[in-house]
């Protein structure tokens, strides 16, 4: 919600996700399954129900959030075994390990790296650093 807020109030503001699975095995499924979500063109929404869902994501959690926002299951679930988000999740796991990124969330503004959430506050004033270099 922070982010999702700075970035509406901002306007100006790159955000890119990458998925970085590494809490439980139910996150190394939902990934692939935001990354596949793409291809119907509902990442953000899906996305954002994942991370707002109160219970520990499992396979099947991220299927239910999955339908709830208008994913076609079969065609998710095939698009899941795409080699190209393997792959995507390999690079991702090769970019936190070449930046010694061990947490989520984990933040790269303007080459710098904060791990955790931030407050508002303080992702508003890494940006205003960020900017004014």
């Amino acid at each position: 919600p922070v982010v999702n807020s700075v970035t509406e109030e901002d306007g100006n503001i790159r955000l890119i996700y990458r998925e970085f699975p590494i809490l439980t095995p139910g996150s190394a499924f939902a990934a692939r399954a935001a990354l596949a979500s793409r291809s119907q063109n509902l990442y953000e929404e899906y996305h954002n129900a994942l991370m707002s869902a109160e219970d520990e994501i499992d396979e099947d959690l991220a299927l239910e959030i999955a339908r709830e926002v208008g994913l076609d299951i079969i065609k998710l679930t095939a698009d899941m075994n795409d080699p190209k988000i393997v792959d995507h999740l390999r690079r991702s796991q090769d970019l936190a390990a070449a930046h010694e990124i061990e947490g989520t969330p984990s933040f790269w503004i303007n080459g710098e790296i904060a791990v955790g959430a931030p407050s508002e506050a303080a992702l508003k004033r890494e940006l205003e650093k960020a900017r004014a270099e």
